[in-house]
C-alpha cells in the first residue's frame, strides 16, 4: 500500500510539471577551484550555500575556512583558520545562510555552531560537546 501511495504521488508530481521540464536532462554550468590553499583553492569543500544576492559561501573542511564567491566563481573574501577561538574552525562542515545574510557553520570539531556577517565579521556561536540540549556530540 506504501508504494501505490508513493507512485501515486510521483504522479500527481509529474501533472503539475511542465513536460520540457521533465525531458531535459540536467546540464553542465559551471565550476571553479583547485586544489590548494590560496583563494578559490579547495581541500575538501564539504558545504556550499547561497546568499539572496547569489554569491556563494563554500566550507573548505581541511583548510578551515569558509569562501565567499560571486555566482560566476569570482573569489570574493575567506574567513576562519584552524583553531577553537572566536571565527575559527575544527573540522568545519556545513554553511547556511539565513534571509537577513547571516552565514551560520557548523563547527564540528569545535562542538559548536558559529554565526558572522556576510562580509565575515564574527557574531556569537553556540553549542558545546554533550549529549544534552544545546550540546552536540
Amino acid at each position: 500500500m506504501r508504494t501505490l501511495g508513493l507512485l501515486l504521488r510521483i504522479m500527481s508530481l509529474a501533472a503539475v510539471l511542465p513536460a520540457a521540464a521533465l525531458a531535459q536532462a540536467p546540464s553542465y554550468m559551471l565550476q571553479w577551484g583547485s586544489f590548494g590553499s590560496g583563494p578559490g583553492q579547495f581541500r575538501e569543500p564539504i558545504g556550499v550555500a547561497v546568499d539572496a544576492a547569489e554569491n556563494v559561501y563554500v566550507v573548505d573542511y581541511a583548510n578551515s575556512r569558509v569562501q565567499k564567491f560571486t555566482s560566476d566563481g569570482a573569489f570574493l573574501l575567506e574567513w576562519g583558520g584552524p583553531g577553537g577561538g572566536n571565527g575559527q574552525f575544527w573540522l568545519p562542515i556545513g554553511v547556511a545562510v539565513d534571509p537577513l545574510g547571516n552565514v551560520y557553520v557548523a563547527d564540528a570539531g569545535n562542538d559548536r555552531v558559529q554565526k558572522f556577517t556576510s562580509a565575515g565579521t564574527y557574531l556569537t556561536q553556540w553549542g558545546v560537546y554533550g549529549q544534552g540540549p544545546g550540546e552536540f556530540d
